[in-house]
């Protein structure tokens, strides 16, 4: 992982690699291939220290797929004092 920077942001825009899987070649009728870059866990994510480089009322803009909205991105909410606002 890139070390995080020393310092503090209002705002952040978050990509996370989320565990999924790319889907098969198409027409292949074979299973999901894996992505060509490593993912990371919901447990994973949750552990980024993003509570040491934001500001107080910083905002987060974290990229999603519908995997992930309802379940486990509220886990994620729960990390720290974050709002949750559709977009």
């Amino acid at each position: 992982m890139i070390p995080f920077p020393n310092k503090k942001y209002s705002i952040i825009y978050a990509d996370p690699p989320w565990d999924v899987k790319r889907g098969p070649d198409w027409g292949s009728g074979k299973i999901s291939n894996p992505l060509p870059y490593p993912t990371m866990s919901i447990t994973d994510i949750k552990s980024l220290p993003v509570q040491n480089i934001t500001n107080k009322d910083a905002h987060l803009y974290l990229w999603t797929i519908n995997k992930y909205i309802y379940i486990n991105l509220m886990k994620l909410l729960k990390v720290g004092d974050l709002i949750y606002h559709v977009c």
